[in-house]
């Protein structure tokens, strides 16, 4: 049985923003890159269960949840010079933030419920 989605996706988000700040550290540069990376797969299957989540995180992450071009933006993104990393882990820090306080956000009510 699976969890709840917006707690799991709220320990995720955090998961991966622990990851990208800690390789922010150029010894930790490839393996929190990685680490960050390797739950995408996960949230890209959990992410079928709610539309709403779904389009917020496609929008927020475009290509970097993309299942054709994750791969190659993250590891390309892992083996960039230490500014360079920094700079992009930041921009994708900041997006991770704000899919956390959607996340956290309560779920919108649909129209038909209301009526």
């Amino acid at each position: 049985m699976l969890c709840d989605l917006r707690p799991w996706l709220l320990d995720s988000l955090g998961f991966m923003m622990e990851q990208l700040e800690s390789a922010k550290s150029p010894q930790d540069q490839i393996a929190g890159t990685d680490a960050a990376m390797g739950i995408i797969p996960f949230l890209r299957c959990r992410l079928r269960e709610d539309a709403f989540l779904a389009a917020h995180f496609a929008l927020l992450l475009e290509a970097l949840i993309d299942a054709d071009h994750y791969k190659r933006i993250w590891t390309s993104m892992a083996n960039s010079k230490p500014e360079e990393f920094k700079k992009s882990a930041d921009e994708i820090l900041d997006r991770l933030a704000v899919l956390k306080g959607i996340v956290a956000s309560p779920p919108p009510i649909e129209e038909e419920a209301a009526n």
